[in-house]
């Protein structure tokens, strides 16, 4: 991915960041459609279809499992289906769990692809400077995840060439889990420590230290910034004070008249959760183009 990658970190920051905001204080569920589309297209674009289609496999029972679970909790709603030993069960309840799993769905594969897109480097360049703590802990974060899972792997893999999972029964596997954990969990707390260690006696966050090298704003990157600022504050404006955006579920299904402003608001909200795609779409297609004249 060479498209949307290539912009000053700060754009892809703060679009990143436009957009689960959006997201996360919105319960229409046109939008929250909207948003998983965009997040979906853009986490086929780094990750590739298989991958993306088994990522989200994984992530679409949540939404179906919070539906589920919330009319156990939640008996708010006017609309009973059945009741389930003497608890009523709503469908505004029902669908409120579906749009709060489908919020929570469309956030993680907004980070999934911000994990890979915004690297360590940037995210130390970006925040370094004024915030030195917060961007090593950030960092150390993003670059900790990948490398606990590849040493889960050597550790298992160890362990069950010298024998340790050769046993049929359920607690034989479990205790061999379990040293694996405790190995997993040793090696990450001494890592860690090395990690601090290191840190500080190469002197991190004291005053005049040099700046991770990054890049200069050029002139696409303040457009593309401009441009997502511009969509973002539309969208907020429409989602915190336009009634045609309005959708509650309880006590009842209330939502707001469609109208010219709101469309408005759709357009601008579904252009900033494309905006990535929109943005390698174009790189792409700039290079299909320089192809042609060679």
């Amino acid at each position: 991915m060479q498209g949307f990658a290539s912009y000053h970190p700060a754009v892809l920051f703060f679009t990143f960041l436009a957009a689960a905001v959006l997201t996360m204080f919105t319960q229409h569920p046109a939008l929250l459609l909207l948003s998983l589309a965009g997040a979906l297209g853009l986490f086929m674009i780094v990750k590739g279809p298989a991958a993306a289609c088994k990522g989200l496999a994984f992530r679409l029972p949540f939404p179906l499992a919070l539906a589920l679970i919330n009319p156990l909790f939640n008996r708010q709603g006017e609309l009973i289906l059945f009741r389930l030993g003497g608890l009523p069960v709503t469908l505004e309840s029902l669908l409120y769990g579906l749009s709060v799993g489908l919020m929570l769905t469309d956030v993680t594969l907004w980070f999934a692809s911000f994990s890979r897109i915004v690297t360590a480097d940037k995210t130390l360049y970006l925040l370094g400077r004024p915030f030195p703590r917060l961007a090593l802990i950030l960092s150390s974060a993003m670059r900790f995840v990948p490398l606990f899972s590849k040493q889960a792997r050597a550790i298992h893999q160890a362990q069950k060439t010298m024998g340790m999972y050769a046993g049929s029964s359920r607690r034989e596997r479990l205790r061999a889990g379990m040293r694996s954990f405790t190995a997993l969990l040793v090696w990450s707390l001494e890592n860690a420590v090395d990690t601090a260690d290191a840190m500080e006696a190469r002197g991190y966050g004291l005053s005049g230290g040099t700046r991770p090298a990054g890049q200069k704003l050029h002139s696409r990157d303040i457009t593309a910034l401009l441009t997502a600022a511009a969509l973002f504050i539309v969208g907020a404006a429409g989602i915190w004070g336009q009634d045609a955006l309005k959708f509650t579920y309880f006590p009842r299904f209330v939502y707001g008249r469609f109208s010219a402003g709101g469309c408005i608001v759709y357009v601008c909200c579904g252009l900033l959760f494309f905006l990535p795609c929109l943005m390698e779409a174009k790189e792409h297609m700039r290079w299909i183009r320089l192809q042609s004249k060679i």
